[in-house]
């Protein structure tokens, strides 16, 4: 099944990629969701020593800008 989720696209060695995918099978999750629990974890312990993370929402113009520098294949997807 698919997903509409936002991709990140890292270049990495092989063995990282290799290892990854260990851990992941040793903790039942697949090499995505074992990443995105890497990405929140760190950004969590990030937070807890800096302050909470504002993120702001795009306007509508951002929007189609970041659709449009996805599609043409720009970084870094917005301003």
């Amino acid at each position: 099944m698919g997903t509409k989720l936002p991709v990140i696209k890292a270049n990495t060695k092989q063995d990282n990629i290799s290892k990854m995918k260990y851990i992941a099978e040793v903790n039942k999750r697949s090499l995505s969701k074992e990443l995105e629990y890497i990405i929140e974890k760190h950004i969590a312990e990030f937070e807890a020593s800096n302050g909470e993370i504002k993120v702001d929402w795009m306007t509508p113009k951002e929007v189609v800008k970041d659709i449009k520098d996805r599609v043409m294949g720009n970084p870094p997807y917005g301003e």
